[in-house]
């Protein structure tokens, strides 16, 4: 299972906040493969922020920007 969502905001003209999150859920096991004898199986849970922030140095045609991503 997974599930990726986000919101972008913008603040002015030229800058933009972007936050979004990824979920993921995953498990397995040893059971049917060359390591059945250990029996071993595993859940695991995925949750990944990131917060982005774009300010364009010119307009949108442009398409120049300078992007700084934290997470």
């Amino acid at each position: 299972m997974q599930f990726q969502g986000g919101l972008r905001i913008k603040i002015q003209e030229f800058s933009t906040i972007n936050f979004s999150v990824t979920y993921g859920k995953g498990s397995g096991s040893d059971a049917g493969t060359k390591n059945n004898d250990r029996d071993y199986s595993y859940q695991t849970i995925l949750i990944e922020p990131s917060v982005r922030f774009e300010y364009h140095l010119f307009t949108r045609q442009n398409e120049v920007s300078l992007i700084i991503t934290a997470g």
